[in-house]
């Protein structure tokens, strides 16, 4: 490898890059030029038939010349070439390049990633997380395996697994949803209410059996455009809040132990069909999701433990205000009667929804909490979640593809122009619409 043009790297990370030849690393290199128009439009070109993910890029002037910083990911074998073409390459050259300080987190671009990152990891459930009595069971244990493996078994674009509870299933959550249900009324937001009376309307919830998650999932796509995948328990902060970026919520199958229907120590099917799905129903709670979710990409592990808290005191334990009263809107309330009894009680502290006080405050996630915080509506969350965002220290900022479902990083200027054109033709489209509607009414 031309190593001759490398600077700051040292040997340890030298015999990294030999050991491991198809390990994606951030790297940044400094190229010199005379012609910055030409050296952008060729980089920009080279990184994409290379198939090497560009970061950022900047430029600066140096006497009569020009300099490119650009921080990218490649592994050796890509490096290799990319270094292999640049010194071939007429009107550039190379100034350094070196390993990058700052740690780069990759990210799922598409739905198709997405079951690549869900899936990373080996298969089995968490004995840590189980109750005593779930892991003295060994037929709970089997059936969670059971449902692990479907989880990973599935991929984006088949229809989900239909699945046959048992009568202790069935029981677990016959007990639950009445329980629930009547506590909602007096307790839960109106979004809530109206997307649960629609789920029953539509014979896909009832008090009766678990429903099937494809039933759930395309009643969902239509309602909000989000969609749900399999899950085999709790994934990474990381790997969550980019599903959350790409409209997925990964959703469990399984059920808590029948031995204690109304508290377990991890999610479970009772906790997002009941707690997540009818709030994801509402378009705004959709956005308030996606937000967080795209919040995260490009952001440090500091910034995403933060960013993990936004969405345990919002989506999970939120609060917010209705017609001068306070109700629950987060999942873990709406799916737990005892907290949800707590959190509108006058024993716990209600403060204001702040992210930057939000973000850095300790949550339990063993007990009930001791202070949750309370939104004015879900535009004011989403009004402030953006401005938040848009503070944070990221790489680079990330578009959602609405069309493709995908996730697209805008690292040059032609790429937020690109993503400019396309709404500037779709605002063309809408005024168009606007001036038939303004001739014939």
């Amino acid at each position: 490898m031309a190593f001759d043009a490398f600077e700051g790297i040292c040997g340890e990370e030298l015999d990294r890059l030999e050991k491991n030849p198809e390990e994606t690393i951030a790297f940044a290199a400094i190229l010199c030029c005379n012609d910055i128009s030409f050296a952008l439009t060729r980089s920009v070109d080279l990184f994409k038939e290379l198939s090497i993910e560009m970061l950022h890029m900047e430029t600066r002037k140096v006497k009569a010349s020009f300099q490119l910083l650009i921080e990218f990911l490649a592994t050796k074998t890509s490096l290799e070439q990319l270094i292999d073409v640049l010194k071939n390459e007429v009107g550039i050259g190379i100034v350094k390049i070196c390993l990058r300080n700052l740690p780069m987190h990759k990210f799922p671009k598409d739905l198709y990633e997405l079951d690549t990152f869900l899936h990373a990891g080996p298969i089995g459930i968490d004995n840590a997380a189980l109750r005593k009595e779930a892991q003295d069971d060994p037929e709970y244990r089997r059936r969670r395996l059971y449902f692990a493996e479907l989880a990973r078994e599935h991929r984006n674009g088949n229809p989900i697994p239909i699945v046959t509870y048992t009568e202790e299933e069935n029981k677990t959550w016959r007990e639950v949803y009445m329980k629930l249900k009547a506590m909602h009324e007096n307790y839960a937001c109106k979004q809530y209410l109206d997307n649960l009376s629609l789920l029953e309307e539509r014979l896909i919830f009832s008090h009766e059996h678990i429903p099937q998650l494809e039933d759930v999932a395309r009643f969902l796509k239509q309602q909000s455009g989000f969609q749900l995948k399999p899950a085999s328990g709790l994934v990474s902060p990381r790997t969550f809040l980019a599903s959350l970026a790409l409209r997925v919520f990964p959703c469990t199958q399984y059920v808590r132990h029948w031995s204690s229907p109304h508290h377990t120590t991890e999610p479970d099917c009772i906790h997002e069909l009941l707690g997540h799905v009818p709030m994801l129903a509402d378009p705004r709670v959709a956005e308030l999701s996606q937000l967080i979710g795209l919040a995260s990409v490009g952001v440090s592990d500091e910034d995403v433990e933060k960013i993990a808290t936004l969405y345990w005191f919002t989506i999970e334990f939120g609060l917010c205000k209705e017609n001068g009263r306070t109700k629950a809107f987060g999942a873990g309330l709406l799916s737990s009667h005892g907290e949800l009894e707590h959190a509108l009680s006058d024993q716990p502290e209600h403060q204001k929804f702040d992210p930057n006080i939000t973000s850095v405050t300790k949550y339990q996630d063993q007990e009930y909490q001791s202070l949750y915080f309370v939104t004015e509506s879900f535009e004011d969350a989403i009004d402030k979640l953006e401005r938040y965002a848009s503070r944070l220290n990221r790489n680079y900022n990330v578009w959602y593809d609405s069309y493709k479902q995908s996730l697209t990083s805008l690292i040059t200027r032609s790429d937020v122009q690109n993503v400019a054109h396309e709404m500037e033709r779709e605002m063309a489209r809408f005024c168009r619409f606007n001036d038939f509607l303004c001739r014939h009414w």
